[in-house]
């Protein structure tokens, strides 16, 4: 790609690719289907291109391959509990997770299969990862607020000729900090104005229990509503904790 990009976001980044101004284009198998609609060229899933560990400027740094992907296929399916036709939506949600239902999705979709016995269209073959690199999930880069705009518009110092991760380590310190507690802030308020409505909720709950001490739903309901109080505010504590944490290191 052209210089800048690092600052493209997806639809940027597939224009770019679409209109033959990037050799290739980091994306997950679900584009793919869009992709090869829109291109008028072929377009195909290829292995990561990455150093190996005789390369001779970062080989020795190199642990390994990296897995091209996580190897798992994820779909989330929800059913509204105020729906007058559960049963229906059940059976329906048990037919799309069957061979034949998954069949049916993969075939026009262009997705890789959940199911295991599902057979995978020769089209896209190329999608399955071979079984060897390391996988993690990545660095976390933001915790909200601007802390990943901070990341982002300091990344380039990785790659800068005058650059280097001591200069990304060194903006990072400078600029972070500032954005983290500003960010760390906002988290903290709200977990705090979130935890208010349901103290009432709970305290009305504990009065219809006593009146009702044989009516085990209203017993579940308040266990439930107090197990989530008791998170949001082991929540509010640690962030106020982290707070606390971030202001004696900026102490002189």
């Amino acid at each position: 790609m052209k210089p800048g990009y690092l600052q493209f976001q997806r639809d940027e980044a597939v224009r770019q690719f679409l209109q033959g101004d990037a050799l290739f284009l980091f994306a997950g198998t679900w584009e793919a289907t869009t992709l090869r609609r829109l291109a008028d060229f072929p377009v195909d899933a290829l292995r990561c291109p990455q150093p190996t560990k005789d390369d001779p400027v970062i080989g020795s740094y190199m642990g390994g391959r990296f897995a091209d992907g996580n190897d798992i296929t994820g779909f989330g399916f929800y059913l509204n509990k105020r729906s007058p036709h559960q049963k229906e939506a059940v059976d329906f949600l048990r037919f799309l997770t069957s061979y034949e239902g998954n069949k049916i999705f993969t075939d026009h979709s262009g997705w890789l299969p959940s199911v295991r016995t599902v057979p995978v269209p020769s089209d896209i073959q190329s999608f399955l990862s071979e079984p060897d690199g390391y996988s993690l999930l990545g660095v976390s880069t933001g915790i909200g607020g601007n802390t990943l705009s901070v990341f982002k518009r300091n990344l380039y110092l990785l790659r800068d000729p005058q650059g280097g991760v001591e200069q990304m380590a060194q903006a990072m310190d400078r600029e972070m900090p500032a954005a983290a507690r500003e960010a760390l802030v906002v988290e903290e308020r709200t977990a705090r104005w979130s935890m208010l409505s349901q103290d009432m909720r709970i305290g009305a709950m504990r009065r219809l229990e006593a009146l009702r001490s044989d009516d085990t739903v209203v017993m579940l309901r308040r266990e439930r509503l107090e197990a989530a109080q008791n998170l949001s505010e082991a929540r509010a504590l640690l962030i106020a904790r982290q707070l606390r944490i971030l202001d004696q290191r900026a102490a002189p």
